[in-house]
């Protein structure tokens, strides 16, 4: 049986999207015969995980006081890397556990930065390696428009690091919404080994795609918001108003005391924490409308659109930026109400509620969904590292 290692960040938990992605693609890579490990980066170590074909690492991210300003200088020196002595670390469990397995394949999955930094330093140690980078989140297309010295040094130092590591590897695989950004003249000797896929979250969770009840409408919001390009304001601004609907919001702790304070007070909206993915597929069974929020001048693709679509449920995305990446993607989706931030709220109540009438009555099965994004499906993927595998 052929074997893969995935080298990737934070997985046992199933709340990462990146992790839950990689998982995706090895049930799919099982069906085809080939075994994956997974070597991970956890808060949380159970060594009984290595009979299972998974090495977890421990690393704590520190994201508060003095720890955090250490941490944050550090990547200011080493951009994009954060961590050079976790880079060692995961060089070196590489090289181990390749002598164990002998892998067919190892593949880093970006982000964070480190497991391509590792990969890179495994791979120059042992030349045997046959190596492949999996940037679902590349480090140079952080800043799409670098706006101070600081992006604009990020962008330089990333682009001229990619280069470093793109020599070394053997094959790279990139998310097609970057695809503008990679067909810059700086990467056109790196051609010949590149390919291009697109975010396998697409999956039927034996949903029932014809809604049936909508008389409460109960709606649901899950992941993460950072500044400038994901923000949560107009959206509760929005659910305020609409008072007549219930809105379950899950979260992390960036921008959580804020949303606190927004929502005080106001009973149809519920600010709650991350959970496991099992835990908030049974919630997102229990509502009938999802809602997505798309990212300001990025080319990033939020996993979550994906895994929305694959419910057949009402979606209300929410975006800022007209390219915005999910926009083009809730466009074909025949249950996507698209609202435009840019707008008064007041306007577009008017457009939801009409809205909601509208796509309610209609019926979706899988195989049409399947059919309009087939290279959103973990099995597409699967079969993309199968080619490498046979190459």
């Amino acid at each position: 049986m052929r074997k893969i290692l995935f080298v990737t960040g934070e997985y046992i938990s199933k709340t990462a999207q990146n992790g839950l992605c990689v998982r995706f693609i090895v049930d799919e890579l099982k069906k085809r015969n080939v075994e994956s490990h997974i070597l991970c980066l956890e808060e949380k170590v159970d060594k009984d995980t290595a009979k299972k074909g998974i090495f977890p690492i421990y690393y704590h991210q520190h994201i508060n006081g003095l720890s955090n300003k250490l941490r944050q200088l550090k990547k200011f020196l080493h951009m994009p890397i954060e961590n050079k002595e976790l880079c060692k670390r995961l060089e070196k469990e590489i090289i181990d556990l390749d002598k164990n397995y002998a892998y067919d394949l190892i593949v880093a999955v970006i982000n964070p930065v480190e497991t391509a930094e590792a990969l890179y330093l495994a791979k120059k140690t042992n030349p045997r390696l046959k190596c492949v980078l999996y940037e679902i989140d590349p480090a140079s297309n952080r800043y799409k428009y670098p706006s101070n010295m600081i992006e604009k040094m990020w962008k330089k130092r990333s682009i001229t690091w990619e280069q470093k590591v793109y020599h070394v590897i053997d094959r790279i695989i990139h998310i097609q919404s970057h695809k503008k950004h990679f067909s810059n003249n700086v990467y056109k000797q790196f051609e010949m080994k590149t390919l291009y896929s697109d975010i396998p979250s697409l999956r039927f969770i034996e949903f029932n795609l014809n809604e049936k009840d909508y008389h409460q409408i109960n709606a649901i919001y899950a992941g993460a918001f950072y500044p400038v390009l994901r923000e949560p304001d107009y959206m509760i601004d929005l659910f305020k108003a609409l008072d007549d609907i219930n809105l379950n919001i899950y979260t992390g702790n960036i921008y959580r005391k804020h949303i606190e304070e927004l929502v005080r007070k106001t009973p149809n909206i519920q600010l709650k924490s991350f959970i496991p993915q099992e835990e908030l597929d049974k919630k997102i069974y229990d509502s009938n409308l999802l809602v997505s929020i798309g990212n300001k001048e990025s080319d990033f693709l939020p996993s979550k659109v994906l895994y929305y679509i694959g419910t057949g449920k009402i979606v209300l995305h929410l975006y800022s930026d007209e390219n915005d990446v999910a926009k083009k993607y809730f466009e074909k989706y025949p249950k996507a109400i698209l609202v435009d931030q840019n707008i008064d709220i007041k306007a577009n109540i008017n457009i939801i509620k009409r809205k909601l009438k509208e796509v309610s009555t209609l019926n979706l099965d899988e195989e049409i969904i399947k059919s309009i994004y087939h290279k959103n499906t973990p099995d597409y993927t699967a079969s993309v590292f199968e080619e490498i595998l046979n190459g």
